[in-house]
């Protein structure tokens, strides 16, 4: 995580650090997982209300835009 965050662009990590990182997935759910993030990176870490659903609504979106395009 953190190699990732510190190669990341610089308009991506001044967002990171106003906003702070969403998790989203099942392994969002992992306990302690945002609060491990918080104390390795120093950002806030929030876990998103349908962490375990996020999956899901991105595949239908991704095919929703499939559908459009293919027309």
């Amino acid at each position: 995580m953190k190699l990732t965050l510190e190669n990341c662009p610089p308009e991506l990590a001044a967002d990171l650090v106003e906003r702070g990182m969403v998790l989203a997935g099942g392994g969002a759910l992992i306990k302690g997982l945002d609060k491990a993030l918080i104390k390795e990176t120093g950002l806030p870490v929030f876990v998103a209300d349908s962490a375990s659903r996020g999956e899901s609504f991105g595949t239908g979106r991704a095919i929703d835009w499939l559908e459009r395009c293919s027309r």
